[in-house]
């Protein structure tokens, strides 16, 4: 039995926009673009699609990502930092970065993630709980896009505790095996990558070649 091929996992910073092949875009991509009204937005949109052509993924694939059981491409892009993750055959992905200062990760710990995650940041400094909010909020959106779930479905169901090691556990609505990686990169951003099925997740390739350090590694039972 011959298995799937192995995901392609790139993480970008702003200047991997001005790669990208306008050209070389499929012409529902291209209009996607141009619809953009924002600056900032059309950043995020190149830095992004600039990844996915540096992954592979064919010009038709990236006028058409989706999410859920189908998603075998995830992307995700926070004030002109990307990510992309590419699965294969068999395999469901789903990759969330997000900016250090971007969410007040206090009240919304409080309010949207379950009783005993919140309960977990209580009394550590403010760094250490920044970064177990981003660790578990990441996780949570790359789980959204991997299982189909509504976000305020995968912030109760998937919760994601330490044990009495430090070692990062996770408890998901899924019988399919699964693994699940947390990094930090460029020193401005945390992001996640899951992948549902048998397969495991590389490192992720940096572009330009910068800083990268794993936070957290995470696998079902």
């Amino acid at each position: 039995m011959t298995s799937a091929p192995a995901p392609s996992y790139w993480i970008g910073t702003p200047d991997c926009a001005v790669s990208l092949d306008e050209a070389a875009l499929a012409p529902d991509a291209q209009a996607a673009l141009a619809a953009l009204g924002s600056d900032s937005r059309r950043q995020d949109w190149r830095t992004s699609r600039a990844l996915l052509q540096r992954a592979g993924v064919d010009a038709a694939t990236i006028g058409a990502l989706g999410t859920g059981p189908d998603a075998r491409v995830s992307l995700s892009h926070s004030r002109g930092y990307a990510a992309v993750l590419t699965g294969g055959d068999g395999l469901r992905v789903g990759v969330d970065l997000e900016t250090a200062a971007r969410r007040r990760w206090g009240a919304l710990a409080t309010f949207a993630f379950a009783p005993e995650e919140a309960q977990a940041l209580t009394g550590l400094d403010t760094d250490t709980a920044r970064r177990d909010f981003l660790i578990r909020w990441t996780l949570k959106e790359a789980f959204t896009k991997a299982l189909g779930l509504p976000l305020t479905a995968a912030l109760r169901e998937c919760v994601f505790l330490r044990d009495a090691h430090g070692a990062w556990q996770g408890t998901v609505p899924l019988a399919d095996p699964w693994r699940a990686t947390v990094h930090e990169a460029f020193d401005a951003c945390v992001v996640a990558a899951v992948v549902i099925g048998d397969a495991e997740l590389p490192a992720p390739a940096c572009w330009p070649d910068g800083r990268v350090a794993e936070l957290a590694v995470l696998r079902s039972r």
